[in-house]
């Protein structure tokens, strides 16, 4: 099924979030403004194991979304267009999060087909 999100809102996607809990961690981090997330206190609100949040912050701070400040992460879109399309992806998930979920876990998909051939044999 086609996906419904614009491509560039799409792409955003696919390459900054990670999953499901990355988008709500996104999300949170967002709306809280000009607070200083440590890991620990994002493990808790998303009832997740540290390494994965530790990852997750590291491909956020990779894709200009947040900056280390203060022992935490601190949201920071480097570029105006990132906030942008934080912004559209909020309005995503309020009211279209099918189609937020399928863009996540397409993703997946392709990689898992990717890594299954691999292992195929010679045709």
């Amino acid at each position: 099924m086609p996906s419904t999100l614009d491509p560039d809102l799409l792409i955003f996607i696919r390459s900054a979030m990670c999953s499901a809990i990355a988008v709500k961690a996104l999300l949170l981090m967002r709306e809280g403004g000009d607070a200083v997330w440590t890991a620990g206190r994002l493990v808790s609100e998303l009832k997740t194991h540290p390494k994965a949040v530790e990852a997750m912050l590291r491909r956020f701070e990779t894709a200009g979304l947040v900056e280390r400040r203060d022992g935490g992460w601190l949201w920071r879109p480097a570029l105006p267009v990132l906030e942008d399309l934080s912004e559209r992806l909020a309005r995503a998930c309020r009211r279209r999060p099918d189609a937020v979920d399928q863009a996540i876990t397409g993703s997946f998909d392709r990689q898992l087909l990717g890594f299954a051939d691999a292992f195929r044999l010679g045709s």
